[in-house]
């Protein structure tokens, strides 16, 4: 045989070399790569699917706890899709023994697929067995399961892919969980993996005129300040503020569709674990519940008020409290055109 047709000749003991090593680590550290996320992914279904599932039943027809099963599903799908694909890679170089590898007969197509492949089929059991897993809480009924399947292999083969380039990249383990901190992360929670306000629905994703849009609510004992911030070109700073000024006005004129409403609520809802999820967190939200004169429940009290807001009531709140009139523009950069 030549060199050449030897060079064409895939390597398929090679791959499976790879690939076999990397499910038996799996193996060895069961706990780590699908106990742990199972149990992590189990506590955001009993958080979302109990707390907030008895006060809303249905979404489109479908009940909630069912709702979520596939956002947290996907959800452990990309996050360990990035971890062991990154982490696979990334451990042989960090002992050494990525050199017995670069030394044997084996191309660089066929260890990023023996590495890919094996933490793609991680992720999808690790999907399969939280599917499971949900439907002893609730009844899941699957009309495409061929569909999803095919969604699970190219979700998890892709984030897989990106995770061996982290690994590829890292300097340490740090840098490991860096991208993921820094994208992943926020992505998740504020990116509109859960939700999809009017703003982001109507100005980012409809109109495509920002980068990002985000509004808050920020408070003291004496005034209150409703603040909207976006990135966009300079050409297009004065057309974003008169959409946010015609945005805030139709809230006022118009009650928010029941879809809205159950978003806002969830969203809401799923601020205020999140405030208090470390110790710095709980003792600011005591320290501000204690200079604004509120009781120290606070936050359990405006979750029994979130959970019970109707359509009218937000209306009735934009119409009161905000001024679109007098919203002032402050922009960084250069000067809106």
């Amino acid at each position: 045989m030549s060199a050449a047709a030897s060079r064409l000749e895939f390597n398929g003991h090679g791959v499976w070399a790879i690939y076999r090593l990397e499910m038996a680590r799996a193996l060895r550290t069961l706990w780590q790569s699908v106990v742990a996320p199972v149990i992590s992914t189990s506590l955001y279904f009993v958080v979302f699917g109990a707390a907030i599932g008895r006060r809303m039943s249905e979404v489109g027809g479908v009940p909630y706890g069912a709702f979520i099963v596939p956002g947290l599903i996907m959800l452990s799908l990309f996050t360990q899709s990035i971890f062991n694909g990154s982490f696979g890679i990334y451990f042989p170089r960090f002992t050494g023994t990525i050199y017995e590898l670069l030394s044997a007969p084996i191309s660089y197509l066929e260890i990023v697929i023996g590495y890919v492949g094996a933490a793609a089929t991680k992720s999808i059991v690790l999907g399969l067995i939280i599917l499971t897993t949900a439907s002893l809480f609730v009844p899941i009924k699957i009309l495409h399961p061929g569909w999803m399947l095919a969604f699970l292999v190219l979700t998890a083969t892709t984030f897989s892919l990106f995770g061996f380039i982290i690994g590829l990249w890292a300097k340490g383990f740090e840098h490991l969980q860096f991208i993921p901190m820094i994208i992943l992360t926020p992505l998740t929670f504020l990116g509109g993996a859960f939700y999809s306000t009017r703003l982001t629905r109507d100005i980012r994703k409809n109109a495509g005129l920002v980068y990002y849009i985000q509004s808050d609510l920020q408070f003291s004992k004496t005034r209150g300040i409703y603040l909207v911030a976006y990135a966009c070109d300079p050409q297009n700073v004065i057309k974003v503020q008169r959409m946010v000024v015609g945005e805030v006005r139709r809230m006022q004129k118009s009650p928010v569709t029941p879809d809205e409403l159950m978003r806002a609520k969830s969203l809401l809802l799923h601020r205020i674990p999140l405030g208090e999820s470390d110790v710095g967190g709980i003792a600011h939200g005591f320290l501000t519940r204690e200079e604004l004169g509120l009781p120290l429940d606070e936050p359990t009290v405006a979750a029994r008020r979130y959970l019970a807001l109707d359509a009218d009531q937000v209306q009735a709140a934009f119409a009161k409290w905000l001024r679109p009139g007098d919203l002032v523009r402050v922009s960084q950069g250069p000067a809106p055109k």
